[in-house]
């Protein structure tokens, strides 16, 4: 109890200072895979038009376009941005005097789903959603929830949410009908799919905390492997190896042929130290590093 009551209270910290948060930056990497290595190529800074700024929450909505979370030209919040990576173009997706996160590709293709925070105290998040083409304001997807921390959607109608909560909850909603199921406990803030299995972070402990799939159409959960310590950021490239930094070193574990983490990449050769989240597509990597 004295666990997710402090976990409740970092996540709760975490939500309310996001207007306060540290300097972070993005990186851009070309990446292949040779003999089940990762190589990196092509480092670029992306977000040097907000330095020392809030820049965050990458996210591919195809290999050549990325949206981010920054609080580039906004005024005490954060907007969401895309970024043209083939002609090298930004351009601002929303305009509001609210904070969104987390921008993610919804199932229909046409919207994007939001996690957005009023300037309220306490801070109450809602999930949103706006057109991928602007022509829209953009409205609540759920009204009755107001402590949506994370997201990823697992159908046309099914999303998977992180719930700040006593203890923080994985929760599957259906937007339709408004029914919920608890998944899981004092899970991380990465939620990934990948066919019928989304993957997430169950902090058992502080010292124990594992990478999970959630196989949502059979209703089963399975133990991966043990996260690195005190980590819960991860993506899946498409031949299913996961990736994870610590330090200055991106892991990778595959699960058919790893037993434990392996050190693939020293990313102190490109002046990165301090990696949080990671976002993947099939030929590119964006990595979040903050300012020391």
């Amino acid at each position: 109890m004295k666990y997710a009551l402090l976990s409740l209270i970092m996540v709760l910290s975490l939500c309310e200072a996001r207007s306060q948060a540290p300097s972070t930056d993005i990186y851009l990497f070309d990446y292949s895979i040779d003999k089940g290595e990762i190589n990196l190529k092509n480092p670029k800074l992306l977000t040097y038009f907000n330095d020392g700024g809030y820049n965050n929450q990458p996210s591919f909505f195809d290999n050549d376009l990325l949206y981010i979370s920054s609080d580039y030209k906004a005024e005490n919040n954060t907007e969401i941005y895309g970024l043209d990576l083939r002609r090298d173009r930004l351009y601002r997706v929303t305009k509001t005097t609210q904070s969104e996160y987390s921008p993610t590709l919804m199932p229909d293709q046409k919207h994007l789903s939001v996690i957005r925070q009023k300037n309220t105290q306490p801070m109450d998040q809602h999930l949103w959603q706006y057109p991928v083409d602007q022509s829209g304001e953009g409205n609540a997807i759920i009204e009755d929830l107001t402590n949506v921390g994370y997201h990823c959607w697992i159908g046309p109608y099914k999303v998977i949410m992180f719930l700040v909560d006593d203890p923080h909850k994985m929760v599957e909603y259906n937007v339709v009908n408004g029914t919920q199921e608890i998944i899981a406990n004092d899970i991380g803030r990465s939620l990934h799919r990948r066919g019928n299995v989304l993957y997430y972070v169950e902090k058992v402990s502080r010292k124990f905390w594992y990478l999970k799939a959630y196989n949502f159409v059979h209703n089963t959960v399975e133990v991966i492997t043990q996260t690195l310590r005190e980590k819960e950021d991860f993506v899946i490239g498409d031949d299913g190896t996961f990736y994870m930094s610590s330090g200055t070193f991106l892991f990778a574990f595959s699960p058919d042929a790893d037993k434990t983490w392996r050190k693939v990449v020293d990313l102190n050769q490109f002046g990165l130290s301090n990696v949080s989240r990671l976002a993947i597509s099939k030929s590119r990597i964006a990595m979040v590093n903050q300012a020391n």
